[in-house]
């Protein structure tokens, strides 16, 4: 059951069991990737756009229940929602030149998911008895260029731990 509680600009529901605890988005300088800054431009407002884009499309969702993560483009969209025990191994944190210039930094983490199996069998066990071979995918998320990146590492480490 949803509430009346939104994020993103209405794109994410917060569910009733949850509190939104962040809503980011990173800065400009975190969305240029080092090759965006490598590149010469051919032109200075062509080359400005495409990090602009991938900046304004890009959003970072913290509550007490999931990360979600969504990035976006003019082509189109992907959002990942990730829970809490989905987070394994260590938290880590970073500043480069440039975010320690505007104060942001980057925060990143390592989920674990298990492909074929439900949520229902993870959460109550199997039912029916039936034995189905499960594999575990491993990778990695980033949240780039934010503001109070500190903050939000203690967050989902206090978050994991719970």
């Amino acid at each position: 059951m949803a509430s009346d509680q939104t994020a993103a600009d209405g794109r994410i529901e917060i569910f009733d069991d949850e509190e939104l605890l962040h809503d980011i988005q990173p800065s400009f300088v975190g969305a240029m990737s080092a090759l965006d800054w490598i590149l010469v431009p051919v032109s200075f407002g062509a080359w400005l756009l495409v990090p602009y884009l991938r900046w304004k499309h890009t959003r970072y969702i913290i509550t007490s229940n999931r990360l979600i993560d969504m990035q976006g483009s003019v082509t189109g969209s992907t959002t990942v929602e990730t829970r809490y025990d989905d987070v394994s191994g260590d938290i880590r944190t970073s500043q480069g030149l440039l975010e320690k210039l505007v104060d942001k930094g980057t925060v990143e983490f390592e989920i674990e998911r298990v492909r074929g199996e439900s949520a229902t069998e993870r959460e109550f066990g199997e039912r029916d008895g039936s034995q189905r071979e499960m594999a575990i995918d491993r990778e990695s998320i980033e949240l780039n260029g934010i503001r109070e990146y500190q903050a939000v590492s203690n967050t989902v480490r206090r978050l994991r731990n719970a």
